[in-house]
């Protein structure tokens, strides 16, 4: 409260400081001193330069596998607000632009890189229970409330410069780090029909996955007997790590939710960290976790 009141004390009577997430001019013209040249070889964008990306090796490679194991550029849009004074706009919501002037005459706002995303701000809190049984009752009860806190808290109105007719940063992060294949993003409606796959992925990178890997959860997995009444929609899982799971000993919620993380592969290994124990180490386990 008093920082905001320094801040205040010093704005003039039309004016106001907004609290965003975001830079609103990210990744139009030349947004940063010095400037730089879009379509590095990292981020291959139209808008951003690889400039912006933090130098450790984790974030440019995170940006490069993405890109690699989805096929393409990552495809962010939200709405774009208008009103009776917007102009016409050329290009509908299914087009994919190939220049910033093709990108501005779409109806809805458009980016194609993780810093969109990425590169919002936050307060991250991390949340220690005492055990087991309550860390998976504080997840189940964190997936109800967070989405109102999220409402309550919103501030990004912007994309690219552009007023977008929305306000939260869920679903732009969501879709800044979305690496399905082309395979994996089909409706689950046409999952019979015949694609070809590529052994190294997940599933072979052919299995249905409804969302991005970073989103909402698709699981509860609390310990109560009713817990399951609440999970009725499909979840895409690895059912041998499924059937490895239960044949442990650890029960069905929890299995599904562990087996449900193998549905996708780590995008980021590095190479001194590949052999290790596991008895030990949880670095395999957090590269599937955390992303």
């Amino acid at each position: 409260q008093l920082r905001r009141a320094r801040l205040r004390a010093a704005l003039r009577p039309e004016e106001v400081a907004p609290t965003l997430t975001h830079f609103p001019l990210l990744g139009v013209g030349d947004f940063s001193e010095p400037a730089f040249e879009p379509q590095g070889p990292v981020l291959q964008s139209m808008f951003v330069p690889d400039e912006v990306v933090f130098t450790h090796p984790r974030f440019p490679t995170l940006a490069r596998n993405i890109r690699a194991r989805r096929g393409s550029n990552v495809d962010i849009r939200r709405p774009k607000l208008k009103d009776a004074n917007s102009a016409q706009f050329e290009h509908a919501s299914d087009f994919v632009p190939r220049s910033v002037e093709e990108a501005n005459a779409m109806d809805h706002v458009y980016a194609d890189a993780m810093p969109f995303g990425m590169g919002l701000s936050c307060v991250q809190v991390t949340m220690q229970a005492a055990n087991i049984s309550q860390s998976r009752l504080l997840y189940d009860q964190l997936a109800a409330l967070t989405p109102v806190l999220l409402a309550l808290t919103a501030a990004t109105p912007f994309m690219r410069g552009w007023i977008c007719d929305d306000d939260v940063r869920w679903g732009q992060i969501s879709q800044s780090v979305d690496d399905r294949t082309p395979a994996e993003r089909r409706p689950a409606a046409s999952a019979h029909d015949a694609v070809s796959g590529d052994d190294r992925l997940a599933g072979s990178g052919t299995r249905p996955l409804a969302k991005s890997r970073y989103d909402g959860i698709d699981c509860y997995i609390g310990a109560r007997a009713d817990t399951a009444t609440f999970n009725d929609m499909p979840i895409a899982m690895d059912q041998e790590h499924f059937e490895q799971l239960l044949g442990a000993g650890v029960d069905c919620m929890l299995a599904r939710h562990v087996a449900h993380l193998f549905a996708r592969d780590p995008l980021v290994i590095f190479a001194d960290r590949i052999e290790i124990d596991d008895r030990h180490d949880i670095d395999h386990w957090e590269n599937l976790q955390s992303t």
